[in-house]
């Protein structure tokens, strides 16, 4: 039976396929990774994208995935929200950004990127038909 645990570590799995120069957002991620049994997917889909987020703050907690120490390290500053900005605040949005236009993502005017140009779209990556498979 699939967790929250393995479904965070689902979600850094994905993250870590973003290539440089690219983005996704938390829905995307989550879009990617079936609700565990049992649960009703109308209510997983309103929680998930926020569950990937959860990750990544948890990562963060971790020591940068000390808990994981066979997971390459997970590109943060390629997730973004569903309308191409930060979630974010304060220092931690400026260096986002400041990592993304170092691979050449720009952002507009409102501080976005472009989600139709810039998105990864993950079946690109090969194999899985944009799913990561259960552990």
């Amino acid at each position: 039976m699939a967790t929250w645990r393995q479904f965070e570590r689902q979600a850094l799995e994905l993250i870590v396929r973003i290539p440089p120069g690219r983005v996704s957002s938390y829905g995307r991620i989550a879009a990617c990774i079936p609700p565990p049994p049992g649960m009703d997917p109308n209510g997983y889909r309103r929680i998930a994208a926020r569950k990937v987020g959860t990750a990544l703050r948890n990562l963060g907690r971790r020591g940068a995935g000390a808990e994981l120490p066979e997971l390459p390290p997970v590109p943060w500053h390629r997730v973004l929200n569903y309308r191409g900005c930060s979630s974010l605040e304060g220092q931690a949005a400026d260096l986002q950004r400041a990592l993304l236009e170092d691979e050449g993502v720009p952002f507009d005017d409102s501080g976005c990127v472009d989600l139709a140009r810039f998105a990864w779209d993950f079946s690109e990556g090969g194999g899985t038909g944009g799913q990561v498979p259960a552990p």
